[in-house]
């Protein structure tokens, strides 16, 4: 057996290969998507890294999904990429609205709360105007814990005229020059809310709102709205301030 083994390390050696090549499967570490949209730190054989890939995973070092400018670290925790390279070509985002899984983390991180929608420089010069862009990803069919989101069906959105409102801390993104579809993102100390509204119709719209001590909140999803829900959603509940929502300004002006 001694002398079998010494044959075959001598032979991987002749070969060019290490001999250690005999040792156990390499592991790598990877971004593992679950459920709701949130990541998490997994060791798997290093043979399987590009079938998780495939699937959705992210490895170290990759950028962060649906938020430009960051990427994951050797945790799988967001970080901004510093590298001028790097950051030459990534979104400057305006506002955001987002279920957040950890309230107590502080503001959007992508890594961790799930992205509903988010308003972006799609033009590429630094200023909210024409030509900007609304992207959407999924939306909450629940008010708590464990959530429950579901995706839009249309998911870019360029916009023809941007309005921000100081005093209601509010954007409204008007998608056609008759104003007559737009999307709204606003955050207040007691509001929060982000809304689709398609026509004239009463049905044609798409509404969370999240009241921290006025009216009951809302989640209202039609299917005939811009973004296009699957299936139609109308629900309330009591007061407060609940993380199916919330809405993030990054630019007031």
């Amino acid at each position: 057996m001694r002398r079998l083994l010494v044959t075959t390390v001598t032979c991987l050696l002749v070969l060019g290969l290490p001999a250690f090549a005999l040792a156990a499967p390499q592991k790598v570490g990877m971004c593992h998507m679950n459920g709701n949209g949130t990541f998490r730190l997994i060791n798997i054989a290093q043979v399987a890294a590009q079938s998780h890939l495939d699937h959705g995973d992210s490895a170290p070092g990759d950028a962060v999904p649906h938020m430009d400018g960051y990427r994951f670290d050797e945790t799988c925790s967001s970080e901004p990429i510093e590298d001028t390279e790097d950051t030459e070509d990534t979104e400057v985002l305006f506002a955001v609205a987002y279920t957040d899984i950890d309230p107590d983390d502080g503001d959007y991180d992508p890594a961790v709360d799930v992205l509903i929608a988010k308003f972006v420089d799609g033009n590429g010069n630094g200023v909210p105007d024409e030509g900007d862009t609304v992207v959407t990803n999924v939306y909450p069919t629940d008010f708590t814990a464990p959530f429950n989101h579901v995706p839009f069906t249309v998911t870019e959105h360029t916009i023809h005229r941007a309005t921000y409102n100081p005093v209601a801390n509010e954007w409204r993104l008007f998608m056609d020059a008759g104003d007559s579809d737009f999307f709204v993102f606003q955050h207040q100390a007691d509001l929060e809310w982000y809304r689709e509204v398609r026509g004239t119709s009463a049905g044609d719209w798409t509404t969370l709102l999240d009241w921290i001590d006025g009216p009951i909140d809302q989640i209202n999803m039609s299917s005939q709205s811009r973004s296009g829900p699957d299936d139609f959603v109308a629900d309330a509940n009591l007061p407060g301030d609940l993380p199916f929502l919330d809405v993030d300004i990054l630019v007031g002006s």
